[in-house]
């Protein structure tokens, strides 16, 4: 009893001091409660502050430059790296100067003594006014790609308008001139513009089709570049035909369709047309030559399939799969030691078998290629 008479002691029978105490402590706590909270609820603000100026800044600067990490340069980096080109595109004329002279190219000594400085300190000023101009380049690529949206679906996929504007961009480095108050990416943008638009011309110049033939044929370009950007490698016919949603057979076509078959020039006359080795190298330039080149093999293979050892060798010789050189009727006799009127039979034999292993397999469109 006396126990719990001692425990039940009010609260106005315990010491001031120990009452003082115990409310000092309570109040520290709540401070510091209320401090931490204040804290993260700052913190929280802080946060959203710096994103909305990182959304501003991107907003404000980047919105031309999709790919943009960084602003463009400034008008004093402009000056900076345009006083550097210019030093570089007059120390490659005094070389070039020199090659004239000389007759060969001529080494860094020599274009030093030409320069009149000493060799540490011409690699000093070229590697500076190539980091310039590579600057200048880096800083304005993103622009390369939003003036290509322009010129979507007019053959060219959006890499061959990029590489065809990359080329404006790097020749706008050299024609740029400060005198003129303007900022770089506002000149440079009439060259990238320029050579896209050259480029498209080019191309819709050599392969005259309808819209709605370009228009497929660019589709199927893009489907193409998202295939290798995500397989690294080029697709094939049945890939392509699947990520485009487009039968194989009206790809072909497409492709064929737009093949060049004889070019007329530019500077010769009407009647007059490009020989084998430029048809070539426009044949090369085209956007789908690998896919074109695989399809081709394949189709190749599955006509040959048809023929006969003998028969696929005589062909092979007679236009030149053997050895990259077209052989004559009496070379190939020669070389299978049988009669040149042999080879000549053999040959016919093996047209007439291609003609129908085409119409059989659905390769009509050989047909104009293969003699009766």
């Amino acid at each position: 009893a006396h126990l719990l008479g001692f425990m039940q002691v009010t609260h106005s029978q315990v010491p001031a001091s120990i009452n003082l105490v115990s409310f000092s402590l309570r109040t520290q706590h709540r401070s510091l409660f209320i401090g931490k909270r204040h804290h993260d609820e700052a913190l929280a603000r802080h946060t959203l502050v710096r994103k909305q100026q990182s959304y501003l800044h991107r907003k404000l600067f980047c919105s031309a430059y999709p790919a943009r990490s960084l602003a463009p340069l400034t008008k004093e980096e402009e000056y900076e790296c345009f006083a550097d080109v210019q030093d570089l595109i007059a120390l490659e004329k005094k070389k070039t100067e020199l090659e004239g002279k000389l007759g060969r190219v001529p080494s860094y000594e020599e274009w030093a003594a030409h320069v009149g400085c000493s060799d540490c300190h011409l690699y000093a000023r070229v590697g500076k006014a190539r980091a310039a101009r590579r600057k200048m380049i880096a800083a304005n690529l993103p622009l390369v790609s939003f003036v290509a949206k322009e010129f979507h679906g007019r053959g060219l996929s959006h890499q061959e308008l990029c590489q065809e504007g990359a080329k404006g961009l790097m020749k706008s480095t050299e024609k740029f001139d400060i005198s003129h108050n303007t900022k770089f990416s506002t000149y440079s943008y009439f060259w990238i513009r320029e050579r896209m638009s050259a480029a498209v011309q080019k191309f819709q110049s050599i392969w005259m089709a309808g819209r709605s033939l370009q228009r497929k044929v660019s589709f199927v370009l893009r489907c193409r570049d998202e295939f290798c950007k995500l397989s690294g490698r080029n697709p094939s016919m049945d890939e392509l035909s699947a990520a485009s949603n487009i039968d194989k057979v009206k790809i072909r076509q497409a492709f064929f369709a737009m093949r060049p078959m004889r070019t007329p020039t530019e500077n010769k006359h009407k009647d007059e047309y490009m020989d084998m080795k430029e048809i070539q190298l426009l044949e090369n330039d085209s956007p789908w030559r690998t896919i074109w080149q695989d399809e081709l093999k394949a189709e190749f293979q599955m006509l040959f399939h048809a023929l006969s050892p003998r028969e696929s060798q005589v062909l092979r010789m007679r236009y030149g799969f053997y050895e990259g050189k077209p052989l004559s009727l009496y070379q190939i006799a020669g070389l299978l030691k049988v009669t040149h009127e042999a080879v000549r039979k053999t040959e016919k034999s093996a047209f007439k078998k291609l003609r129908k292993s085409a119409t059989e397999n659905g390769l009509q469109h050989y047909l104009s290629w293969i003699p009766n």
